[in-house]
């Protein structure tokens, strides 16, 4: 699992996208999943028109740590 703390970025641009779709594919080879959490609604909705919620997982701060409370301890939310 590769999990991307997204909650401070304004902004990404295809390459952001690409590497994100990079390691998607590479941790796929392994029957891993990747997180991304903490997107404002502008990027969420960038996710969602390019279909990359299709290919990974997307939570609010929230949700994502309701289902992975062990990660609460590395996380500073602002």
């Amino acid at each position: 699992m590769v999990s991307f703390h997204l909650g401070l970025v304004k902004f990404i641009d295809s390459s952001g996208i690409g590497i994100i779709i990079k390691v998607r594919n590479q941790i796929r080879d392994h029957r891993g999943t990747v997180n991304i959490f903490g997107l404002n609604k502008s990027l969420h909705s960038v996710f969602r028109l390019s279909g990359l919620d299709r290919i990974v997982n997307l939570y609010t701060i929230e949700e994502f740590l309701e289902k992975y409370p062990d990660f609460r301890e590395f996380l500073t939310i602002e």
